[in-house]
């Protein structure tokens, strides 16, 4: 039985995967599981729905598209299933 694909999303012309965990692309602070993403003009390149991961837990944190694009740095974990 194959995989489920995971499903990708474009935010200012870099491709992401939803469902994934990304660390900052300047090291510094906690890593972002990729929710969602909605394209829209009321958030400056769309809306973007993170889980902020934390040592003491996380929490839902929604960001807009263009600070995710120039936040995000390489994928930690692969989307679950």
């Amino acid at each position: 039985m194959p995989k489920r694909q995971p499903a990708h999303v474009t935010i200012a012309d870099r491709a992401f995967e939803l469902g994934a965990v990304y660390a900052p692309r300047n090291g510094m602070g906690c890593c972002r599981r990729l929710l969602a993403y909605e394209p829209g003009e009321e958030w400056p390149g769309g809306k973007v729905e993170t889980w902020l991961i934390g040592k003491a837990g996380g929490r839902r944190d929604p960001v807009c598209g263009a600070w995710w694009a120039r936040w995000a740095g390489g994928r930690v974990l692969e989307a679950e299933e």
